[in-house]
C-alpha cells in the first residue's frame, strides 16, 4: 500500500507514497516540475519538496539516474514509515512507551493515548485534515531519535514526504490489532512483542520483491546487482542454527576464559565433545575485552542471541553488577556488524535496543535507552568524480596532504553497496596510508611536524627539529588521522549545499566502516548471502575473481575467506552456509589450496551440524543445502579432531532441531575424525561420515581415472519431445530404453524411460542443430561411440 506493487500480469502499481510524490511534481519517467510552479504546495509540501530535490541531487551526483533515483526515494520513504510505525508498536507491546502513540483503543475515543492527550491539551494542533495524528507521530519521532538516530532521525530525507491520512490511518488501524489484512488473522500484542518481530516483518517485506527476481532471473538470465542484491540475499535464520553456531563459538572461547563456567550445562547445542584449539596468551581475559562480529548481520539475529549469552556471562565474571552498565558494555564494546543493507542496520540497531531496555528493566525495574554503536551500512552513497573532494579540501586545506590517500579509498568505495563487507577496504586504506607516510617522512620539516603533532606530546622535539622516526607510535598515528579526518567529515555533513553535507556524512561513516574492518574479532559469526557465480553482476565477479579466487563460485564461500581475514589469530568463526564447499572439486582450492593455505591446512575446524535439505521454514524442497560449522583459526595439529553430526536425513526445521539437540546430548549420530585424515584425501572432500575402512581406500588405492574412462552421456535439450516412459511408447526399433537416473536408487530399478532413436537418433540432432546461439551441437550428443555397449 505504501511503496506500490505488481499486478498478476506484471504491471507496476503506484502506491500512496508515489501518488503524494507526485502531487509534488516529480513522477517516472518526466522531469520533476519545479516546486514555484505549484502553486497548491502547503509548507509542509514546499519542505518535502526540497528535501526529495536534495535527495535526487545526490544520486545523480554519485551517477545514478532520475527514475532509478525515484524508484530509490520511494522504496526509502515507505520502508522508513513503516520501519518506524512497527517499531514504535513492538515498544509498546513491551511495555516500553508511555504514552501509547500508535496502539488505538475504543477508551481513548478510537485515538492513541496519546493522541487522544495532544486533542485535549492542544486542540490547536488538530484541526487539519489528520486530527493531530502526524504532530503526534513526528513528536514521537523526535523523543526516541536520541536514543536510536539511524531508525528515528528527524531530519531523514525519507520522512519529508509523508503518507496520506487514509494511508496512514489504515496501517496503524492494522497494528492495533482493529483490522485485518486480505483475509489473515488479526494481529495480537504478542505479535509486537516478540523478540524477532521487526526481523521476520522485514523478511516477509523482501519476499515478494525477491520472487520477483528470482522469475525475472529464469526467464532473462539477467544478471542481479545493485538494489536487487539486498531482497535477493536477504534470509532470516533459523533460531535453533544461531543457537549452535553462538554456543560453539561465543561459549567456547567462554568456556576457555572460565574452565569452571556452569554455563554450559544451560545451552542446549553445546557440543562438549568436540576439540577446541587453547586460547593464546594475548587472548582476552576480561569480557569487557572480547569483540563479536556479523559482517552480514541483516536484522540482527545473531547478535541478539549474542546479547542474551554475553548477559549470563557477564552475571556469571561478577565485574560488572550494574545493568544499565552492563547493557552498556555489550552494546557499546562487544558486539559490532555490517551489512550492505541500511533499512537492516536500522532494524538492528532498534531490536537491540529493545533487548537491553528489557533487560534493564527486568533486573532494575527502570527504564533505559542504550543505541548500539558498531552497527555500519556500507551502502554509501559517495559522490562520483573530484569534486566533492576537491570542495572538502578547499574548506579543510591542512588535509590537502592527505589527499591522495583519500582518492584511492574513495575510489575503492565506490561500489560499497554492491560489495559489503567483502570490500576489504582496510588494505587499501592501510596501503595509501603507507604510500603517504612514505612520502611525507621524506619531505619538508613542516609537513612532519604538522602530520606527527597528534602522537608526539609526550615526545621533547624543538618546533624546527623534526621528529626521529624511530620514536613515531605508528598504530596511534594511524587511530589520530583516521580521528582527526572523521570530525573535519562531521563538519563537513553540516554544510548548507546537500551533496557536500552527504560527501561528508559518507565519508565519516567510511572510515568508521574501516575501523570496524580493522580491528580483528575475537568471534566472527553468519549467514552469508547465497549467490552463484552466474548469477553476479559483473562489479561482484571482479571482485571476488581478484580477492577471494578460491571462493568465487558463491558469495558464501567467498565469506568464508573473509570471515578469517576478519578474525584474530586463535579467534573462531561461525558460520551457516551451502554444503557445497565441503565436497565439490570446484571448492578443493577453499579446502585444501595448491601451496597449503586453504581451510584444511590453516584454521581447526571444531564443530560442524550437517543438515542437508530441509533446514528452514522458509525454503522448502532441495534448493538450500546448509551446514553449520565452527573453526578456530589456528592450524590444526596433528591429533586434532572435527566433531560432526549428520543431520541431513530429518524433514523440516524441527526434525533437525531435534537431531541437533540429540546429537549434543548423547551423541547420536555424531563422528568424530582427525582432521589431517582428509587432507590425504585427493581434493580433500569433509566425507567425515565414512568407516576408516573407507577413508583408508580412498587414501591408499587408485582413482577410478586410472582404470577406467568415465564419459558424460546424451542430453536431449527437451526431455518432453523425446522422452516417453515405458507404460507409453512400445519397445521398437524408434523407441528404446534411455537410462536417465534420478532419486537414490541401490542398484537398480530407475530404467523406466524410452528416447526417440529412430535412424540414430536424427530428430534429436536436428533438434539440437537448430536451437539459437547453440554454436556447439556436438557438446550434446556426447560419447555416441560408447551407445549401445554393454
Amino acid at each position: 500500500q505504501l511503496e506500490g506493487w505488481y499486478d498478476g500480469e506484471g504491471r507496476w502499481q503506484a502506491g500512496d507514497m508515489e501518488s503524494r510524490l507526485a502531487a509534488l511534481g516529480v513522477r517516472r519517467g518526466q522531469d520533476p516540475r519545479p516546486a514555484r510552479e505549484l502553486a497548491h504546495l502547503t509548507v509542509e509540501d514546499r519542505a518535502a519538496r526540497a528535501a526529495v530535490d536534495a535527495y535526487l541531487a545526490l544520486r545523480l551526483a554519485a551517477g545514478i539516474g532520475t527514475d532509478l533515483a525515484i524508484a530509490e526515494y520511494l522504496r526509502e520513504a515507505a520502508y522508513s514509515w513503516a520501519n518506524r510505525l512497527l517499531a514504535l508498536r513492538c515498544m509498546e507491546a513491551r511495555d516500553l512507551l508511555d504514552p501509547q502513540v500508535i496502539e488505538q483503543k475504543e477508551t481513548y475515543g478510537g485515538k492513541s493515548l496519546a493522541h487522544q492527550r495532544l486533542t485535549q491539551r492542544e486542540p490547536a494542533l488538530c484541526q487539519g485534515e489528520d486530527g493531530g495524528l502526524v504532530t503526534v507521530l513526528r513528536r514521537a519521532f523526535t523523543s526516541q531519535a536520541a536514543a536510536y538516530p539511524r531508525v528515528f532521525n528527524p531530519q531523514a530525507d525519507a520522512v519529508a514526504l509523508r503518507p496520506s491520512t487514509a494511508c496512514l490511518t489504515r496501517i496503524i488501524r492494522l497494528l492495533s490489532c482493529i483490522e485485518r489484512l486480505r483475509g489473515q488473522m488479526v494481529a495480537t500484542p504478542d505479535v509486537f512483542a516478540a523478540p524477532d518481530a521487526l526481523g521476520w516483518a522485514y523478511q516477509f517485506w523482501n519476499s515478494e520483491e525477491k520472487a520477483r527476481i528470482d522469475d525475472r532471473y529464469k526467464e532473462q538470465k539477467t544478471k542481479i546487482e545493485g538494489a536487487d542484491i539486498v531482497p535477493e540475499t536477504q534470509l532470516y535464520t533459523e533460531h535453533y542454527m544461531v543457537q549452535f553456531l553462538l554456543q560453539n563459538s561465543l561459549g567456547a572461547t567462554w568456556t576457555q576464559m572460565h574452565p569452571g563456567s556452569r554455563l554450559p550445562a544451560t545451552w542446549p547445542m553445546w557440543f562438549a565433545q568436540a576439540d577446541r584449539v587453547p586460547l593464546p596468551a594475548d587472548a582476552p581475559r576480561k569480557l569487557r575485552d572480547l569483540t563479536v562480529l556479523d559482517p552480514a548481520c541483516g536484522s540482527g539475529h545473531f547478535l541478539i542471541e549474542a546479547a542474551d549469552l554475553l548477559w549470563s556471562m557477564y552475571e556469571e565474571e561478577g565485574e560488572v553488577t550494574d545493568p544499565v552498565e552492563r547493557a552498556t558494555a555489550i552494546l557499546t564494546r562487544n558486539l559490532h556488524g555490517l551489512d550492505i543493507d541500511a533499512r537492516a542496520i536500522q532494524i538492528a540497531e532498534i531490536t537491540l535496543g529493545l533487548w537491553a531496555a528489557e533487560k534493564v528493566w527486568q533486573v532494575a525495574g527502570t527504564t533505559c535507552a542504550i543505541a548500539p554503536t558498531g552497527l555500519f551500512a556500507t551502502n554509501l552513497r559517495l559522490p562520483r568524480g573530484d569534486a566533492a573532494l576537491a570542495g572538502f579540501l578547499a574548506r579543510h586545506p591542512d588535509d590537502t596532504k592527505f589527499k591522495p590517500a583519500l582518492e584511492q579509498v574513495f575510489a575503492a568505495l565506490e561500489h560499497a553497496d554492491e560489495i559489503g563487507a567483502l570490500l576489504n577496504i582496510e588494505v587499501v586504506f592501510d596501503r595509501a596510508l603507507d604510500q603517504l607516510r612514505e612520502s611525507l617522512t621524506n619531505g619538508g620539516q613542516a609537513v612532519q611536524q604538522t602530520l606527527f603533532a597528534p602522537v608526539m606530546a609526550g615526545i621533547q622535539t624543538t618546533l624546527f627539529t623534526p621528529p626521529e622516526l624511530g620514536t613515531i607510535d605508528w598504530k596511534r598515528w594511524r587511530g589520530d588521522l583516521i580521528a582527526r579526518l572523521a570530525q573535519h567529515f562531521a563538519e563537513e555533513a553540516r554544510v548548507a549545499d546537500p551533496v557536500a553535507a552527504a560527501f561528508g556524512a559518507s565519508a565519516r561513516e567510511a572510515l568508521r566502516i574501516i575501523e570496524v574492518m580493522t580491528k580483528g574479532y575475537d568471534v566472527v559469526v553468519a549467514n552469508p548471502p547465497y549467490m552463484g557465480l552466474r548469477k553476479m553482476g559483473a562489479v561482484l565477479q571482479r571482485h571476488i575473481g581478484t580477492q577471494y579466487v578460491s571462493g568465487k563460485r558463491d558469495l558464501f564461500a567467498a565469506f568464508i575467506l573473509r570471515c578469517r581475514e576478519l578474525t584474530k589469530p586463535s579467534g573462531r568463526v561461525a558460520m551457516v552456509t551451502q554444503h557445497s564447499w565441503m565436497f565439490l572439486g570446484g571448492y578443493a582450492d577453499l579446502r585444501k589450496g595448491d601451496d597449503n593455505t586453504g581451510l584444511l591446512y590453516s584454521a581447526s575446524i571444531e564443530a560442524i551440524a550437517h543438515l542437508g535439505s530441509g533446514a528452514w521454514a522458509e525454503i522448502g524442497g532441495e534448493v538450500v543445502n546448509s551446514v553449520l560449522f565452527t573453526f578456530s583459526n589456528h592450524k590444526p595439529s596433528d591429533e586434532h579432531r572435527i566433531t560432526a553430526a549428520r543431520l541431513v536425513g530429518g524433514r523440516g526445521p524441527d526434525e533437525k532441531e531435534r537431531g541437533l539437540l540429540s546429537a549434543a546430548r548423547n551423541g547420536a549420530n555424531l563422528t568424530r575424525l582427525r582432521q589431517r585424515v582428509f587432507l590425504a584425501i585427493p581434493s580433500a572432500p569433509l566425507c567425515y561420515w565414512l568407516t576408516p575402512r573407507l577413508l583408508e581406500i580412498l587414501v591408499g588405492y587408485p582413482r577410478l581415472h586410472s582404470i577406467a574412462d568415465p564419459r558424460a552421456g546424451m542430453q536431449t535439450c527437451d526431455n518432453q519431445r523425446f522422452l516417453r516412459c515405458v507404460w507409453e511408447a512400445p519397445a521398437t526399433p524408434r523407441w528404446i530404453s534411455y537410462a536417465k537416473g534420478g532419486r537414490y536408487q541401490k542398484w537398480a530399478g530407475l530404467e523406466w524411460l524410452m528416447i526417440d532413436w529412430q535412424l540414430s537418433g536424427r530428430r534429436v540432432k536436428r533438434f539440437i542443430v537448430t536451437i539459437p546461439g547453440n554454436e556447439s551441437a556436438s557438446r550434446h550428443i556426447r560419447s555416441e561411440s560408447h551407445y549401445f555397449r554393454s
